[in-house]
């Protein structure tokens, strides 16, 4: 809670400094008033930033709605869509309001912001005002609300988790690729609660970090270490889970909890999910969409 409070004073002052184009204030309300049942399933909708229209997919569950449902926002890798995002991870079948962004066009494949082959694109704005229109149309509980993004999505996870600390209450990334352009404003990050898997046999986004398209990216623990650091966490345990190890990091400031997990001989894949193309079948030692949600439903606000 003081972790939202802090941020929200620093998008007051002016999230221009932090990299954001359009700084957009939500209220604090979370006791909103849910008018009746909305319809289940799957639709495109779009928004429209910097004059450019831009669409994505939303699923609603089938589930009650008497109380405010959790926002989630997922992002694909590099080369990705929407819909095979929604394929590989399986979020759809939470109980909660999915967004499934779609990121535009460069060098010939959809690539998101926080990469030195992203569009000049701003998919920070484009993520804030997803959630606004959700929640102008539904009833979005506002103490969890999240991103989740693979591999280059998950660099643009990390883009928001640093800057926009005001709207999303934790984030989770899975065979993610920190490279330079994924840190900008987290040098002024607040803590956030932040869970992580990767594969040691990643053949597109190495574990041990190195260089693609011309530059180096971080490796899985470096990344997770800067919000250990960030976090100020004081505990640190370690399991071995039969081919996974799990590491996590407590007591730490607000409960902005951090946990990794490292999958032995894993790949770039979406851990219990489904194959997508020519990857490596989906490593199932854990299920990657199961642990996130528990881990995020953990850490909503209070």
């Amino acid at each position: 809670m003081v972790r939202r409070f802090l941020s929200a004073v620093i998008a007051l002052l002016g999230l221009g400094l932090l990299g954001c184009t359009t700084p957009t204030q939500f209220s604090d309300e979370v006791a909103q008033t849910c008018e009746g049942p909305v319809q289940a399933g799957r639709t495109t909708r779009s928004v429209v930033i910097d004059g450019a229209e831009r669409e994505y997919l939303l699923s609603v569950p089938e589930v009650g709605h008497t109380e405010p449902l959790p926002l989630l926002l997922a992002f694909h890798g590099r080369g990705g869509s929407a819909a095979g995002m929604a394929s590989i991870s399986r979020l759809a079948e939470l109980p909660a309001l999915v967004v499934f962004a779609q990121a535009q066009f460069s060098q010939g494949m959809p690539s998101w912001q926080g990469a030195p082959y992203a569009p000049e694109v701003d998919d920070v704005a484009y993520a804030v005002d997803i959630v606004r229109q959700v929640r102008e149309e539904f009833c979005v509980d506002d103490r969890q609300v999240n991103a989740i993004g693979f591999s280059n999505g998950g660099g643009l996870t990390s883009l928001l988790a640093c800057q926009r600390s005001d709207i999303f209450t934790a984030v989770a990334t899975v065979s993610g690729a920190y490279y330079q352009q994924a840190f900008d404003g987290c040098d002024r990050a607040m803590p956030m609660p932040v869970i992580a898997f990767h594969g040691t046999n990643d053949q597109v986004i190495n574990f041990d970090g190195g260089q693609r398209n011309g530059e180096n990216y971080v490796s899985a623990t470096q990344w997770v270490t800067g919000w250990v650091e960030r976090n100020d966490c004081h505990n640190v345990s370690q399991t071995d889970l039969g081919g996974v190890a799990h590491t996590s990091w407590s007591d730490c400031y607000d409960d902005a909890d951090v946990e990794l997990y490292v999958i032995a001989d894993g790949g770039h894949v979406w851990p219990g999910g489904q194959q997508s193309g020519a990857q490596a079948p989906a490593d199932q030692q854990v299920d990657a969409t199961t642990i996130i949600w528990g881990f995020l439903s953990a850490h909503r606000e209070p």
